[in-house]
């Protein structure tokens, strides 16, 4: 039986233009940076009044941001100076795509600030706006909706990630890529198949290629959002290529069908999870255990937990490469950690010793349906790490999933990378005025709006091109200046 799915995608695209709030142009850099700056970011609250969950638990983290910058970029990114004006031409692009997406488009709006403390944005939020709305694409499988066309600021580039000086979280970021002006556009959750999923992402691929974006690797990042019955909605990020899309879509929903066979076993099991870590560390003075051994020799400390009925749990296979214990495990690694060790495991491998077992079963309590998790880091990393991992175990008996945010791995897996955010995150631009999309505006982006590059395929075809040239005319970018030579 073919598992029902329900499905929406998210397409981010960089357009050809200056940066979206300066002039700074949008070139990446590759030549050493001439200056870096340090700064630790803080989860701030929303519209509502709250603190967004993904914020609070990136807040966690406690990290350093280094942010490295080049004669290319000015205050703005450095959150040093107020925004400019809305970049014009940018906008004129967005409203072109949003044509071709047969959106209404909005004519008064609000800059939004969207938190963000990744460190990906100096400031701590990214700046957003909602362009037009209530659109669609007709593809061979049915009208797909568009729900929103919004413009915002890319995110500034990662270079180095997890790097420690003295025990702390670093992250070094470049600022070249900060304030390219994107496009994203969001679909309504109405497709229902992995073909169906692929197929539309490559028919707005179309519609965006036909329009002044940049082209290359990491001009355009995929977002698709999926569950299945009784399951939370699941965000996978980071999709550079379509062809990826089925296989990681497949593979997700097999997960999601083994986590609520999970979630029903523990409700059966009555089990109650865990709640208080102890630092065993005292149990592994002469230990053979180089992960504990090294957290050790760096005065570092090792935390265990008991989890009530969860014998056998972390050893489920998700699918072939992935069990629930590596579920959790990268919960925890967020914190910085390198990862978890559990009783499901066979732990022969970390050279414990049949007497080391046993005494962390006599510290924590661990009886014979029970299962126990050990973190070695320096103290504040396990601390942290070990209550993520409770969490995220306790979870799993609470709700069938928790609705999170998750990374695409290569081979179609998947991997955690923070809750799924909630409308606490947004908050309105203090620093600009509302946008006005004037019917002037609207008509200067209708005068200028460039054909679909599938409408100039037929054309070709009409003047009596081979299918052969006019598909290496598209895969080298010549159409345009084919088109003015020819046409």
């Amino acid at each position: 039986m073919v598992e029902e799915i329900k499905c929406g995608i998210e397409i981010h695209q960089q357009l050809d233009s200056h940066k979206l709030f300066c002039k700074c142009p949008s070139i990446l850099r590759n030549d050493e940076p001439k200056f870096i700056v340090k700064r630790k970011l803080h989860a701030v609250k929303g519209e509502s009044g709250e603190i967004d969950v993904a914020a609070k638990h990136e807040a966690i983290k406690d990290k350093e941001f280094i942010y490295q910058g080049y004669d290319t970029t000015c205050l703005v990114e450095l959150d040093e100076e107020p925004p400019h004006k809305i970049n014009k031409e940018a906008l004129i692009i967005g409203l072109h795509i949003a044509l071709h997406l047969n959106c209404e488009i909005v004519p008064i709006t609000q800059i939004m600030r969207k938190t963000v403390v990744d460190g990906s944005n100096t400031s701590g939020f990214q700046r957003t706006v909602l362009i037009a709305r209530n659109g669609y694409v007709q593809t061979k499988s049915g009208k797909i909706r568009i729900s929103s066309v919004l413009l915002e600021e890319d995110a500034a580039r990662i270079i180095q990630n997890k790097t420690k000086e003295n025990s702390e979280e670093k992250t070094i970021y470049r600022l070249d890529r900060l304030g390219i002006p994107l496009v994203e556009i969001s679909t309504e959750p109405d497709i229902t198949s992995a073909e169906q999923c692929k197929e539309v992402a490559l028919f707005i691929g179309d519609i965006l290629r036909s329009c002044k974006v940049k082209r290359g690797i990491g001009t355009i990042r995929q977002d698709v959002n999926i569950s299945i019955k009784n399951h939370p909605r699941i965000e996978i990020k980071g999709f550079q290529e379509p062809k990826m899309f089925i296989k990681t879509i497949e593979m997700e929903v097999i997960r999601q069908k083994k986590l609520i066979e999970i979630n029903e076993e523990l409700k059966k099991r009555k089990a109650t999870g865990g709640v208080h870590a102890l630092d065993i560390s005292e149990i592994f003075n002469n230990t053979n255990c180089n992960i504990i051994k090294n957290a050790l020799e760096k005065n570092g400390k090792v935390y265990g937990a008991k989890l009530n009925k969860f014998k056998g749990i972390f050893g489920t296979e998700l699918y072939p490469s992935k069990r629930f214990g590596t579920e959790v495990s990268d919960y925890a690694k967020t914190s910085g950690v390198n990862g978890i060790i559990h009783s499901d495991e066979d732990l022969k491998k970390y050279n414990l010793t049949e007497e080391e077992i046993i005494k962390i079963k006599d510290k924590l309590k661990v009886g014979n349906e029970d299962l126990f998790i050990l973190v070695a880091d320096s103290e504040n990393l396990a601390k942290k790490a070990i209550r993520l991992a409770i969490e995220r175990a306790n979870m799993q008996i609470l709700k069938v999933s928790p609705s999170e945010v998750r990374a695409d791995n290569p081979d179609g897996s998947t991997r955690f990378l923070r809750p799924m955010p909630s409308s606490s995150r947004m908050y309105p631009e203090t620093d600009l005025g509302l946008l006005k999309i004037t019917k002037d505006i609207i008509n200067q982006a209708k005068k200028t709006l460039p054909k679909l590059k599938s409408e100039i395929r037929e054309e070709f075809k009409k003047k009596g091109l081979s299918d052969e040239m006019i598909k290496l005319l598209s895969q080298d970018d010549k159409i345009e200046e084919f088109m003015n030579k020819y046409f």
